[in-house]
């Protein structure tokens, strides 16, 4: 249908729907809930803008009878009771809202033959600001305004999101019409998908903040489009000289490298785990843990049992040679045993002191480690599995080309 007509009114048309179909990545585009990736939206947005000026306003005239629209503010409703009156505005909007709530309503004068098709509503927190609720939640915070006229009735539910809606029943104006807050409680009779008051969790708001409603007064001599003519047998193709999709960015190549970083992280991840467990020792893996609060001031080092043997040895040998300085030249026997003793000492002092250079060597490679390729890639990963819901993934691959730039230097 949006094909058809394209072509009958002469407008532009991306056809990113087909793109997706030709190129098997539906069940890709299904990934990502209610929008697609934003670097999609992005990339398409930057082509049109560069592309502007190769697109074609139509050429084609219509002989069309519009109906008359018209715009009514509580403002220029008649009022019956007291309102609160707010004026929610940030750097997009500012707008005047008034509170129906139990005591007060609404009438619309001077519109008879309009038909209500739409309403502006902006439900504030009870002191009348803006909320700072988050989407999710804030779709679950409704208020419930409730229409009537002698023949039928209309209640719908709007949440505090600043929203402008759809009126789907025909509801025709006349001097009987009052608009009020459902304090009744009576169930919605049209439901909005942002007013999500069928959750558990929803709250139910003792007001309702209106902006206004958008009117239709049909023109008798308007003929509305004949929607059996579009063939629903036949696939419908875009007259080329309004087909722009040729401006869709290589969606196949996003779809390919998420699956490509799926897949990569997944054999990637088990393989530096292990290569971590196996190479560097536990101390050095405690050091590269982010610690929750500043370490406390480090107590004074304690010697270690090697260090201890070494002044031992170090102690016995200044002794013997004070002993030696000591002899009489008669006690030259003596002075060879000492001498024997003083030997064995120096080559048990060199071996240990050997030791203490080979522990102090294999801590150095340790710390090496940090330098390795594989040790940054761990890390990285490490870090983007901790924040894998704040795109971690993604920034992982970036992160591995620099860290690959950096140790190629």
């Amino acid at each position: 249908m949006h094909r058809f007509l394209a072509n009958y009114y002469g407008l532009n048309i991306i056809d990113i729907q087909e793109y997706y179909q030709n190129n098997e990545i539906i069940q890709f585009g299904n990934k990502f809930g209610t929008h697609q990736l934003a670097v999609l939206n992005r990339n398409v947005s930057k082509e049109i803008a560069k592309n502007i000026d190769i697109f074609k306003i139509s050429k084609k005239s219509f002989d069309i009878n519009m109906p008359e629209y018209k715009i009514v503010t509580p403002e220029n409703m008649q009022r019956n009771g007291n309102f609160k009156i707010f004026n929610p505005n940030n750097s997009m909007y500012n707008e005047i809202v008034y509170r129906l709530e139990k005591g007060n309503s609404l009438a619309i004068n001077n519109c008879d033959g309009y038909q209500i098709i739409g309403m502006h509503s902006w439900n504030l927190e009870n002191n009348g600001e803006i909320t700072k609720l988050n989407w999710v939640v804030a779709a679950t915070h409704c208020g419930s305004i409730y229409l009537k006229n002698i023949n039928q009735n209309i209640v719908k539910q709007t949440s505090k999101l600043k929203v402008i809606c759809e009126i789907q029943a025909e509801l025709v104006i006349n001097n009987e019409v009052i608009v009020k807050f459902n304090d009744e409680n009576l169930p919605n009779t049209e439901f909005y998908e942002a007013a999500q008051s069928w959750l558990p969790n929803s709250v139910s708001l003792p007001y309702f903040d209106l902006i206004s409603f958008f009117l239709c007064k049909p023109n008798p001599k308007m003929k509305l489009f004949d929607l059996s003519i579009i063939p629903s047998d036949i696939e419908i193709e875009i007259d080329k000289d309004i087909d722009r999709s040729y401006l869709i960015p290589n969606i196949v190549f996003f779809k390919d490298s998420m699956e490509f970083i799926d897949e990569y992280i997944g054999h990637l991840y088990p393989n530096i785990t292990k290569h971590i467990d196996r190479v560097l020792t536990p101390q050095i893996i405690n050091k590269t843990k982010p610690q929750p609060t500043p370490p406390a001031p480090k107590p004074t080092p304690q010697p270690t049992p090697q260090e201890l043997e070494i002044k031992s040895l170090k102690d016995k040998l200044s002794q013997k040679e004070k002993d030696i300085n000591n002899l009489d030249i008669n006690h030259k026997k003596a002075l060879t045993s000492q001498e024997l003793e003083i030997k064995s000492l120096k080559e048990a002092l060199s071996k240990k002191e050997k030791d203490i250079s080979s522990l102090e060597i294999n801590y150095q490679k340790a710390l090496n480690t940090k330098n390795h390729l594989s040790y940054k890639l761990g890390a990285a990963l490490i870090k983007a599995n901790k924040n894998w819901y704040k795109g971690g993934y993604i920034k992982f691959i970036f992160e591995v080309i620099r860290i690959n730039k950096e140790h190629k230097k």
